[in-house]
C-alpha cells in the first residue's frame, strides 16, 4: 500500500522529520571527538534523510522514523560517556566502510571487465574525473584552517596568493582549481538561504498590498478616505489597528533579515580582500628575497672581474 501523496507534502510529517533531523545533527556534534568522527556521522545523517525524503510506503516511513529515534537515543547516551553506545556507533561506521569498499571493488571489477568493450571519449573521461574528484572532496579536510586566519607568516615553497571570487553575491577565496565539492555545497546552501529570504520578502509585500486593499474596502464601506501606500514608504500612520498591521511587522522583519544577511557577506568580503592584499604583499617580499638569494649564490662573472 502506498500513499497517494508523499508524506513530505504534509506539514505535520515535515515538522516531525525536520525536528528529528536537527536533533540528530545537534547530538552528533556533542559526541567525543576522540572516539568517533562527528563529520562522518553528520554526513551519514544528511545522506539518509536525503535518500528517504520521497518515501510513499507507510511501513518504510515508520521503520525509518523508528531507526532515527533509536539513533538519537544512541547519540544521546554516547554524548554522556556511555562506552557501549560509542562501541555500537564505531562498529556501525566500520560496517558501512567495509560495505563501501566491497561495493567499490565490485564496481572496479565490472569496469575492468567492460574496459575492452566501452571506450570513453574525451568529455566522458573528463566528466568521470570530475565526479571522482567531487566524491573525494565531499567532506572538508579534518585539519582545515579558517580562511580568515591567513596570511600564514611562514610557508614552505612559493606562496600561492588566493583569488577573490564572488559567486552571485557570495564571496569566497579560491586557493586552487578545481573547486572542492565541500565549498560548492556551502555556496549552494548560502544561495538557497538568500533566495528563501528574498522570496519571503516578496510574498510579504504582496500580502501587504492585499491587506491594504482590504483596509480600503472597509474604509469605503464606512465612508472614510482610502489609504495611499508606496513600497518604500516608512511605517504609515494608518497602519496601527488595521488589516496590514501584522503583515507590516513581518515585512519589516523580512527586510531587516535581508539587510543583515547582505551586510554579513559584505563584511566577510572586506575581510577576505584584506587577506588577499596581505598575501600579495608577503608574496612580493618573498619573491624579492628569493631573487636576492639567487644573485648572491650565482654572482655575475663579468661584474666580479671588473671589481678585481
Amino acid at each position: 500500500m502506498k500513499w497517494t501523496h508523499p508524506p513530505s507534502k504534509s506539514g505535520v510529517h515535515r515538522f516531525a522529520c525536520l525536528s528529528l533531523y536537527r536533533a540528530l545533527l545537534r547530538q552528533s556534534s556533542k559526541l567525543p571527538q576522540t572516539n568517533v568522527e562527528a563529520e562522518s556521522i553528520r554526513q551519514l545523517v544528511r545522506s539518509r534523510f536525503d535518500r528517504y525524503k520521497e518515501l510513499c510506503s507507510p511501513t518504510k516511513t515508520i521503520h525509518s522514523l523508528q531507526a532515527g529515534y533509536e539513533a538519537l537515543d544512541l547519540f544521546y547516551s554516547a554524548a554522556r560517556g556511555s562506552k557501549d553506545s560509542l562501541t555500537q556507533i564505531n562498529q556501525y561506521l566500520q560496517k558501512l566502510e567495509a560495505r563501501k569498499l566491497v561495493l567499490e571493488s565490485k564496481k572496479h571489477e565490472k569496469l575492468s571487465k567492460d574496459v575492452g568493450l566501452v571506450t570513453l571519449g574525451r568529455h566522458q573521461k573528463r566528466r568521470a574525473q570530475n565526479i571522482e574528484y567531487a566524491r573525494q572532496t565531499k567532506l572538508p579536510h579534518p585539519n582545515v584552517e579558517p580562511i580568515l586566519s591567513r596570511p600564514r607568516p611562514i610557508i614552505t615553497g612559493r606562496r600561492r596568493v588566493p583569488v577573490f571570487v564572488c559567486a552571485r553575491g557570495i564571496p569566497f577565496l579560491r586557493i586552487k582549481k578545481p573547486q572542492p565539492e565541500s565549498l560548492s555545497r556551502v555556496i549552494r546552501q548560502k544561495l538557497a538561504q538568500r533566495d528563501k529570504l528574498t522570496g519571503r520578502r516578496a510574498r510579504l509585500y504582496a500580502d501587504l498590498l492585499f491587506a491594504s486593499d482590504e483596509e480600503n474596502w472597509d474604509r469605503y464601506l464606512q465612508d472614510r478616505d482610502p489609504v495611499l501606500w508606496k513600497k518604500y514608504d516608512k511605517q504609515p500612520t494608518w497602519i496601527k489597528g488595521t488589516w496590514a498591521q501584522d503583515v507590516w511587522r513581518a515585512y519589516e522583519k523580512s527586510v531587516n533579515d535581508n539587510r543583515n544577511y547582505e551586510q554579513r557577506h559584505q563584511d566577510t568580503a572586506e575581510a577576505m580582500w584584506k587577506v588577499v592584499l596581505a598575501e600579495r604583499e608577503l608574496a612580493e617580499k618573498e619573491e624579492a628575497q628569493r631573487k636576492a638569494q639567487v644573485v648572491e649564490s650565482n654572482p655575475d662573472p663579468i661584474l666580479s672581474n671588473q671589481k678585481h
